[in-house]
């Protein structure tokens, strides 16, 4: 049960890089470390506030453009419990930070 539901995230988690817009993937995969690092719950408002902010860029306008649909985003993996954003189950939220921290050590080396 647990390889299998395993499997199933891993395959969420790729469909999300896969996405045909490169702009839509990097937002959900940015999103996801989001969600996956704080240590309580986001709101959407706060998530989208996240999604805004750019590490490199110190001269970057914010601009709002539209409402974040977060489960069209993330599908399956998260969902939305009183205005707050959350993985499905504690092993989603475990599968993303591994995949995170996988990826991180691959490229640093």
């Amino acid at each position: 049960m647990a390889n299998r539901l395993l499997r199933s995230y891993r395959r969420i988690i790729m469909r999300l890089g896969e996405h045909k817009d490169k702009r839509r993937a990097e937002r959900a995969r940015r999103l996801l470390g989001w969600i996956a690092c704080t240590s309580a719950p986001m709101t959407i408002e706060e998530a989208q506030q996240a999604l805004l902010v750019r590490p490199n860029d110190r001269d970057q306008v914010y601009n709002i453009v539209a409402k974040l649909d977060v489960i069209e985003m993330l599908g399956p993996i998260v969902e939305i419990v009183d205005t707050y954003i959350r993985f499905v189950h504690f092993t989603a939220k475990e599968k993303v930070v591994n995949t995170v921290i996988s990826r991180l050590m691959l490229t640093s080396l």
